[in-house]
């Protein structure tokens, strides 16, 4: 029997496999944390304070576009002569 079981090989053997890696881990779930008012509340202000950093330059682009439409609105006769 033993040469039988030689000449065939390695199919013959019975392989145990593990079960245990295919098992949920419940320490391996993630698992959301309480957030506290209080680093919510400083997200939400550092948040606010670099929005009111910007706030002269969007004034500063706002005034160029109004600056580039007058300029537009001046000179569209020539600009669609040119384009014609």
């Amino acid at each position: 029997m033993k040469k039988v079981k030689n000449a065939f090989g390695i199919r013959t053997v019975k392989h145990m496999h593990n079960t245990e890696d295919a098992r949920v881990k419940v320490e391996a779930a993630p698992q959301q944390k309480d957030r506290k008012w209080g680093s919510r509340l400083k997200t939400l202000s550092v948040e606010a304070a670099k929005v009111a950093k910007r706030i002269p330059y969007y004034i500063w682009i706002w005034e160029k576009a109004v600056i580039a439409w007058d300029w537009i609105c001046e000179n569209a006769e020539t600009i669609f002569e040119v384009i014609s």
